[in-house]
């Protein structure tokens, strides 16, 4: 996957696959209460990671998902819609330093 940013500092999940992009685009247009935006965040050693927020006016949690090896925003990214709508919570998930669209080398160290 891709980010679009926007001028406002928030972005978009762009799918390499049209598959994918045409599945998501059909999945949040589902759910139109639902505001699905990036956004990246500066971390103190100097890198950056995106995060992927869902948003709904209704929803009283937020849950943050942080994803299992090997993974990224795009892998999870219906999983998230799936618990957005069922559960009816936000879903705030981010990528690790070294994944996705994220900067950085992927370690351990990274992520204390």
């Amino acid at each position: 996957y891709t980010i679009q940013e926007g001028a406002d500092g928030t972005g978009k999940i762009q799918f390499a696959d049209l598959d994918d992009q045409q599945a998501a685009n059909m999945r949040l247009q589902a759910l139109p209460s639902v505001r699905c935006y990036t956004r990246r965040l500066d971390t103190p050693g100097g890198q950056s990671i995106n995060a992927l927020h869902f948003e709904q006016p209704d929803a009283r949690l937020t849950l943050i998902w942080s994803h299992g090896n090997a993974e990224d925003l795009g892998h999870v990214f219906f999983v998230c819609v799936q618990l957005v709508q069922r559960l009816g919570v936000n879903i705030v998930a981010y990528d690790y330093e070294g994944y996705g669209a994220s900067t950085g080398i992927p370690r351990e160290r990274a992520l204390c």
